[in-house]
């Protein structure tokens, strides 16, 4: 017997192990010592070494060392082994756009369609990554463009190239075979996403591909509902028109995403109070604006809501004027009671201080001539969230036509307000620290001086109308005011993005303009969005230092 065949026996006698083990052993001896650690049997040990060469394949194809990923396979490396999160070295490969080394594993027969524990593949590796090169080489090896991820939101590779607005990969995979019309856990087709993220240029492809436009998701939305909620007008306004409804695609284009309800002032000024939009439309209070009205005088009515005042209140304001709605209820009706209510009022109007202001000022003809009157609460719905959100993404809109803009306040509610030491909660002040209320007056400053903007203020009965100032973006930026509900912020980025981008190229620039901008870009929720903007972003920062007031 040799000296290393020797050395092999007291090897084995002294470790005490069999003779394959110590054979594994010296092939790799480090990642044995590993192993070892881990106390499993001979025959998994031995299996695991089997594979020791695919755990050095996985960095080199890593890195893109294709000569050294040859070695490890010629040496019997596993071409399909996984690690213990289910990669391969083709996986790796992929998401870090190795082609050479991406190509000699097909070549060697790897497998493009294993799924890791996340269930991505190769194919969705790369095109998360964008990696345009690698995604061609594995669909011309046969990778399956329809496979979906298992443990995510069941997403397509399609789905993931339109998440990232990769318009040349949505091309790419579309002209590969991919389905448009999968759809995900969600109920979500790559259409559906892509109208949510506004991407126009990716929605046009993938119609041209015959993405379905009538196909809803789980919760019953098409892409054009997806469009609307996040308020995308041109890609809203496209899918209308291909779905051949050119009326509201001509509404779409101008940033309508709901039907906007209108009061006629003779019945405004004959209403006891304010009442919920869904109970004004069946008793025919309130009706849907018409083409014809666009002629007309409009005044749009701005108004902070009390009961918005904190959250969890601890002040009780919400509840004392609750209480007190409920008491002019029952005063103004001895049948009332909550369970059977026919109205619900608006929860500030227990004595309607704003409806008696707005009233008032409408009276003044010489000042306000409107025919046609909205107003929060009266003309947008409450009950339907959907159709809420809607209504309320069409706000700039709806002051746009406008020919007249009234903020009301009362200053003198009686109540204190929490956040805003001894001022009342009806100020002036007070609701011009409001997210919402900001937003409303940006709105009309975005829509030009066509528009007539008033301060109306009532006190004990008495109505004090006067032309409201703009006195710059800052005191109009939403985000420098209060909200309640860190969503908010969200929700309005794009409406506020896109008002400021009109501020921008019309009349007003500002370095508070610019700031106002990054305030919405920054809050915009999700990357995707933010991708989608982030030009226009670059546009308007390089131009700030140039703006002037």
């Amino acid at each position: 017997m040799g000296s290393a065949a020797s050395n092999f026996v007291n090897l084995s006698s002294k470790q005490k192990k069999s003779a394959i083990v110590i054979q594994s052993w010296f092939r790799n001896r480090r990642a044995l010592n590993v192993f070892q650690k881990q106390k499993k049997s001979a025959i998994v040990i031995q299996s695991w070494f089997r594979n020791g060469r695919a755990f050095n394949v996985f960095q080199a194809a890593r890195e893109g060392k294709k000569d050294l990923v040859r070695l490890y396979l010629d040496q019997g490396a596993s071409i399909d082994f996984q690690n213990k999160h289910g990669w391969t070295a083709l996986m790796e490969a992929s998401f870090n756009g190795k082609e050479d080394v991406v190509c000699l594993l097909l070549d060697r027969a790897a497998n493009p369609d294993l799924q890791n524990k996340d269930g991505y593949t190769a194919l969705m590796q790369a095109t998360y990554n964008g990696e345009k090169d690698v995604v061609r080489l594995l669909l011309d090896r046969s990778a399956n463009p329809d496979l979906k991820d298992k443990h995510g939101d069941g997403n397509t590779a399609l789905m993931h190239a339109v998440y990232l607005g990769e318009e040349d990969l949505v091309h790419l995979l579309l002209n590969r075979g991919a389905n448009t019309n999968l759809q995900n856990r969600h109920g979500f087709t790559a259409l559906m996403e892509a109208a949510y993220y506004g991407y126009d240029s990716i929605c046009k492809i993938l119609v041209l591909h015959r993405a379905d436009l009538t196909v809803k998701s789980h919760n019953a939305e098409t892409a054009l509902a997806r469009a609307k909620q996040s308020g995308h007008s041109d890609v809203a306004a496209f899918l209308a028109k291909e779905m051949g409804s050119e009326e509201e695609a001509m509404y779409l284009a101008a940033g309508r995403f709901h039907p906007v309800y209108v009061c006629e002032r003779k019945i405004f000024l004959s209403l006891p109070r304010l009442i919920k939009c869904e109970a004004a439309i069946d008793r025919g209070m309130v009706r849907e604006l018409l083409p014809s009205d666009l002629n007309k005088q409009i005044a749009f009515g701005s108004h902070r809501w009390l009961r918005g005042n904190l959250t969890p209140n601890p002040a009780g304001t919400q509840k004392l004027i609750m209480e007190r709605a409920r008491a002019f209820m029952l005063q103004q009706h001895p049948g009332y009671a909550d369970n059977e209510a026919p109205i619900e009022p608006h929860p500030d109007d227990y004595e309607n201080p704003k409806l008696k202001g707005f009233q008032k000022a409408l009276q003044c003809d010489e000042l306000i001539d409107a025919e046609l009157v909205w107003i929060d609460y009266l003309c947008i719905p409450q009950d339907n969230p959907s159709a809420q959100l809607l209504a309320i993404n069409s706000l700039p809109y709806t002051v746009s036509i406008c020919s007249d803009f009234v903020v009301l306040y009362n200053e003198n509610t009686g109540i204190k307000s929490v956040n805003h030491q001894n001022l009342d909660e009806g100020s002036w002040e007070v609701y011009n620290a409001r997210g919402w209320c900001r937003l409303e007056c940006l709105s009309a400053s975005a829509s030009g001086e066509q528009i007539k903007k008033w301060k109306c203020s009532f006190s004990n009965g008495a109505v004090s109308l006067e032309r409201l100032e703009f006195a710059g973006v800052s005191s109009f930026n939403p985000y420098e005011g209060e909200f309640f509900c860190t969503s908010d912020k969200r929700r309005i980025a794009l409406m506020v993005f896109k008002l400021g981008a009109c501020l921008a190229d019309t009349y007003i620039k500002s370095d508070d303009l610019a700031s106002l901008m990054q305030n919405a870009f920054d809050h915009m929720p999700n990357q995707e969005m933010k991708k989608r903007y982030k030009e226009d972003m670059k546009r308007y920062s390089q131009v700030q230092t140039d703006f002037q007031c």
